[in-house]
């Protein structure tokens, strides 16, 4: 980024910062608004501050709802606490429900159902990347369409293997039971 663009981030950054004055707003989570909302972000700010717990990762119905306390004096109107949801693909991007976590009923159905090849347990219609044993991009397709869960990242996918008394095979890029690494 060139000075002058940075300059003029950081000057939308001091405007978040100064409009939900007097919430002590710090730099880094004005940043983020930033990040979510671009230079609009005062307009949307205003719209619904509600929609910052939605939109921006960090910042939870509590926060936002003491953003909006003080708009409200400030602007003399009211807001609503009720927010649309985004869509279903936007919402699990980071999670799914459950918080994107799975319950030990889930876990254990999982451990069951990882005990069969990619072939066996998945549509013949996917194209896998290793049909005979799992990998990431299989496991999170597939914990996505059986639990309507997923992750951000792959370490989270990595962890539900380890879960599943699985281990990893770097020359394959594979992950392999534990009862057949050995």
């Amino acid at each position: 980024m060139y000075p002058r663009q940075k300059q003029k981030v950081q000057q939308h950054i001091q405007q978040i910062i100064d409009f939900t004055n007097p919430f002590p707003m710090t730099s880094r989570l004005a940043t983020k608004i930033y990040r979510a909302y671009g230079k609009d972000s005062i307009k949307r700010i205003q719209q619904n501050p509600y929609a910052l717990s939605r939109d921006v990762f960090g910042i939870g119905e509590q926060t936002a709802t003491e953003i909006a306390q003080i708009l409200e004096d400030k602007l003399g109107k009211t807001f609503s606490p009720d927010i649309p949801t985004r869509s279903t693909t936007a919402k699990r991007h980071y999670c799914g429900p459950g918080n994107g976590k799975l319950s030990p009923k889930n876990l254990d159905n999982l451990k069951q159902k990882l005990q069969y090849s990619p072939r066996q347990a998945l549509p013949t219609t996917w194209q896998l990347n290793n049909p005979d044993f799992w990998t990431v991009p299989d496991l999170k397709r597939a914990v996505s369409r059986w639990y309507d869960v997923s992750w951000a990242h792959d370490s989270s996918y990595r962890n539900v293997f380890k879960k599943c008394g699985f281990t990893y095979d770097r020359q394959q890029r594979i992950f392999v039971p534990v009862s057949l690494a050995n």
